[in-house]
């Protein structure tokens, strides 16, 4: 992998943990007086929405994929090194995405059928970073597969 391909992958993974943690801090739902952002629903909790731990989770998480993203960009860490920070960012997205998903669905099981009460847009966004992260570090790690086997 090329320093230019080597700097994208970084900063989309960083991308994606940033996203995530943002989410957690939008609307997941809004209306009929239930207008609460995923961090509400971990400090307040709720009696009706299950998984409420998975904000907290998901804020977790972001930070250390923008941790493994930010580190991925130095120029010293390179080859295994990089691999396994991409793989670290890769398990930590997927465990924000299993986290957001189990909320989401808790969510509409319990908001689904009220028109009043929509699922908001921090969701979405916690969705989206997860998978960015998701997504990048496998490429990260398939690049870098394949420029070390270009190379021997």
């Amino acid at each position: 992998m090329d320093e230019k391909q080597k700097r994208m992958v970084g900063y989309l993974v960083i991308l994606g943990g940033f996203l995530t943690v943002v989410g957690v801090f939008l609307d997941w739902t809004d209306g009929f007086d239930l207008s609460r952002t995923g961090w509400d629903y971990f400090v307040q909790g709720s009696n009706y929405v299950e998984y409420t731990f998975a904000p907290a989770w998901m804020v977790a998480a972001g930070i250390v994929v923008m941790i493994a993203g930010i580190l991925k960009l130095v120029p010293s860490v390179d080859g295994k090194a990089g691999s396994a920070l991409l793989a670290i960012a890769i398990i930590v997205s997927i465990v924000g995405l299993v986290c957001v998903l189990l909320i989401y669905s808790s969510l509409i099981e319990e908001f689904g059928y009220m028109e009043e009460v929509s699922i908001g847009g921090g969701i979405w966004v916690c969705i989206g970073g997860s998978a960015i992260a998701l997504l990048e570090g496998l490429i990260g790690i398939y690049l870098s597969r394949k420029g070390s086997a270009e190379s021997d």
